[in-house]
């Protein structure tokens, strides 16, 4: 059975529900824009931020895509749409119609 085509993020979101801050490395330039670490700062300081696994403050959680897409670390850069773990992640959530991990 061929493997359904995942044309874009809409209405996913899956792969930011395991980080609640968006996951920069600091190394070697991954760093976000200042603009949007005062943001991040400001979160990290709110009692909103518990330290616990919530899906990521950039997550729009009703687009299910990333608010500052353009800005994102580079394992989300890296997070290919389509690829083994993306596959894994909405299969274990149930979409795209498969009933076990995809090899």
């Amino acid at each position: 059975m061929p493997l359904p085509v995942i044309p874009n993020c809409d209405n996913c979101g899956l792969c930011c529900q395991h980080t609640n801050i968006p996951p920069f490395s600091y190394e070697d330039g991954d760093a976000p824009p200042a603009r949007l670490r005062e943001e991040i700062d400001a979160y990290r300081a709110s009692p909103r931020y518990t330290g616990a696994y919530w899906p990521c403050l950039w997550l729009d959680r009703v687009t299910g895509r990333c608010l500052h897409y353009e800005d994102r670390p580079r394992r989300c850069r890296e997070f290919e749409l389509g690829g083994r773990e993306c596959r894994q992640y909405r299969a274990h959530a149930g979409m795209d119609g498969y009933d076990g991990v995809p090899s």
